[in-house]
């Protein structure tokens, strides 16, 4: 009876280990997913705010004018 109890919890173990790194698995992917959503965000914000840059010929049309 020992040695069935000990099997069973063996079993029960090795499975709560396989459920235990597949929601760790997907949890990392998402995690992952969610970094290079926010890099991609980022970047693109910062192209979006950032000022124009001030070019020469730019500068002198706008005194020409």
């Amino acid at each position: 009876q020992y040695e069935q109890a000990v099997a069973t919890a063996k079993q029960k173990a090795e499975a709560a280990a396989v459920t235990a790194k597949s929601a760790a698995t997907q949890g990392a992917f998402y995690a992952a997913l969610a970094l290079l959503l926010g890099g991609l965000a980022a970047f693109l914000g910062g192209r979006l705010g950032a000022p124009k840059p001030v070019t020469l010929l730019g500068a002198y049309e706008t005194r020409r004018a």
